[in-house]
């Protein structure tokens, strides 16, 4: 869902759902979100990311796999949690700059 989501071009409905998406990130366990982030938005190989998280390769498919189901839930399902209970946006910044932010804090010095 967040390859679709971030390579969508822009549009109203589409800022929504990224909104969405990171609210739904903040969520998942630590672990789940950092491998998600590094697969998913940063565009990491399976390696690089076990690498990067200094785990083994099966370790972050598992993450992946397991906070996939978890977005898909809290996305689909309507268990996201309402927008005032989402920890607030630093510096007002967009979604997708804040995730890409992310990558960006995750995979430095590596």
């Amino acid at each position: 869902m967040a390859d679709r989501l971030l390579a969508a071009p822009a549009s109203q409905d589409r800022h929504v759902e990224l909104n969405d998406m990171q609210r739904a990130l903040l969520h998942l366990p630590q672990p789940q979100r950092e491998a998600l982030i590094l697969v998913g938005a940063g565009g990491f190989a399976y390696e690089e990311a076990a690498e990067i998280c200094n785990v083994a390769v099966g370790t972050i498919k598992s993450r992946v796999a397991r906070g996939r189901v978890a977005l898909e839930t809290l996305l689909t399902e309507g268990q996201l949690p309402s927008r005032r209970d989402s920890l607030p946006n630093p510096g007002g910044k967009s979604a997708l700059d804040t995730i890409m932010g992310e990558v960006d804090d995750l995979s430095r010095d590596r």
